[in-house]
């Protein structure tokens, strides 16, 4: 059941400004085939449009704007990502849609464009949707790409103190470790070779 919906009996020549809250019941029904959203109690949204009549046609412009939870792909932490965009739709009754039984049929960007209502009542729930998973990144990140990932506190210099920090980094660039990895032990000689050769 549609709950964005517009009574077309209620509308006046001169068209009307119409405002739906996007609650976080609506928006997990809505995104719930959408991988990358995670649904909380805390997203929510408004759709804010004006609606007129253009003959038989509606016309529906105004903006969406919501904030809906999204996992990261590089930390896999959940964020929130908001989506401020405009919205524009021309719906046509049910029925009069340009059809052709075979051939060729010419259908302007507008044809292409438009869709449908039946009856007294228009649903924007769908076209709503649609807008918001569009502004929905491919591969959502929490950061810019400018930004590197946060080093976890459980691994910065500060979990394990400086002077410790400072001497790990020390054996490693000496290559002479206590406990090395014996595994290491072809790279540490080349790097022994190589400083041999500079020197």
């Amino acid at each position: 059941m549609a709950s964005l919906e517009i009574d077309l009996n209620t509308l006046e020549a001169s068209g009307r400004e119409c405002e739906f809250l996007l609650d976080s019941q609506w928006l997990r029904n809505s995104m719930a085939q959408v991988e990358v959203v995670v649904p909380t109690e805390a997203d929510h949204g408004v759709v804010n449009v004006r609606v007129q009549r253009n003959g038989d046609d509606i016309l529906v412009y105004g903006r969406v704007k919501v904030n809906i939870q999204l996992t990261c792909v590089r930390s896999l932490a959940e964020f929130t990502h908001n989506v401020d965009t405009p919205i524009t739709a021309l719906f046509a009754p049910r029925g009069s849609k340009i059809t052709h039984a075979g051939g060729d049929v010419d259908l302007s960007a507008e044809d292409c464009d438009r869709d449908e209502y039946s009856g007294n009542k228009l649903a924007l729930d769908a076209i709503v949707r649609e807008h918001i998973i569009l502004e929905i990144p491919m591969n959502p990140t929490c950061v810019g790409p400018d930004e590197g990932l946060k080093v976890p506190a459980h691994l910065s210099v500060e979990a394990f103190g400086e002077e410790q920090g400072s001497a790990d980094a020390e054996s490693i660039n000496s290559g002479a470790s206590a406990a090395a990895d014996p595994r290491l032990a072809p790279l540490q000689e080349l790097a022994r070779m190589m400083g041999q050769k500079e020197e």
